[in-house]
């Protein structure tokens, strides 16, 4: 959908058309946002957010359920999905000190780590755990996070109850998951 390839700024699928802006339009656009004494630092990003999520919406998904892209793959997204931060996958074996390295990295040292968080010998972090900036500290239940239509975590629902009960999402104030989710 707009690609290089087509020379036209509009595209037609499936029967309707949509207005896609030309990159020299966008990549003005995105420069004079920035270029605005009243923009925030973070303006052209979110031009950018936002015109990705229309695009998606207008092309994109259309083009997902038409070919019911859900059935076999992913369930379509959202503008959560679309606007979420990275995310930063950590793995081991029990008591390498993944959780004691996150903790490191989110300014969590002398014993108080995120929500949930236990550091011990014997295996403690059981569970799949999402560790996300908010506004209190806090452990929202897998069940609550997926269906937490703020959250990017609506896709776990297709995984079941039982993944669910193993994944939990922490929430704490770090200026590291300003950018980031663990």
């Amino acid at each position: 959908c707009g690609a290089p390839a087509f020379p036209s700024c509009i595209t037609s699928y499936f029967g309707f058309t949509m207005q896609v802006p030309s990159a020299d339009r966008v990549r003005r656009e995105v420069l004079s946002t920035a270029r605005s004494k009243n923009a925030s630092p973070n303006a052209p990003v979110e031009y950018v957010y936002t015109n990705l999520k229309q695009i998606y919406k207008q092309c994109c998904r259309p083009v997902e359920e038409h070919y019911r892209f859900s059935d076999f793959f992913s369930p379509p997204l959202n503008d959560t999905d679309i606007g979420a931060k990275p995310f930063v996958l950590l793995l081991g074996q029990y008591s390498v000190g993944k959780t004691t390295f996150i903790n490191h990295l989110l300014g969590k040292t002398g014993g108080k780590g995120y929500p949930g968080a236990n550091v011990g010998p014997e295996p403690t972090t059981d569970r799949f755990v999402a560790i996300m900036d908010g506004p209190e500290e806090r452990l929202l239940p897998g069940n609550a996070a997926a269906a937490a239509v703020d959250k990017p975590f609506q896709g776990l629902q297709a995984f079941g109850n039982a993944f669910l009960q193993k994944f939990s999402c922490a929430e704490t104030q770090s200026e590291t998951l300003k950018s980031m989710t663990f």
